[in-house]
């Protein structure tokens, strides 16, 4: 399932918004066995030679609808249960309006082996 993911501070980056993001998912109620994988895709700024390093927006996604939702009770909406503080603001999200995704790319998050990032 993909989220989309809004209100990204302008500075972070992929790696940062994975870290930030594997603390909460790694979190029992999401996995409890082992931790599970997910992505992350930040979209790029529409100018070159920006400072940016995104454009405050970027997609994440799990393994399933199951967790996607789950995820979303907790940490999406206007007034999240949980909140995500990426460098200075707090990280929005909520369903992305995008098709589906592929099912490669499911296939590929829920078969490789899990590597802590």
């Amino acid at each position: 399932m993909d989220i989309f993911m809004h209100n990204i501070d302008f500075s972070a980056t992929q790696q940062d918004t994975i870290l930030v993001l594997a603390k909460e998912l790694h979190r029992p109620i999401f996995s409890p066995d082992d931790p599970l994988n997910f992505q992350v895709r930040l979209f790029q700024p529409g100018r070159r030679g920006t400072w940016k390093r995104n454009n405050g927006s970027g997609l994440l996604t799990l393994p399933s609808e199951e967790v996607g939702e789950s995820f979303l009770q907790m940490y999406g909406g206007d007034v999240p249960q949980i909140s995500v503080m990426l460098r200075t603001k707090q990280v929005k999200f909520r369903k992305s309006t995008r098709p589906q995704v592929s099912g490669a790319t499911i296939y590929k998050i829920c078969h490789s082996p899990y590597i802590d990032p």
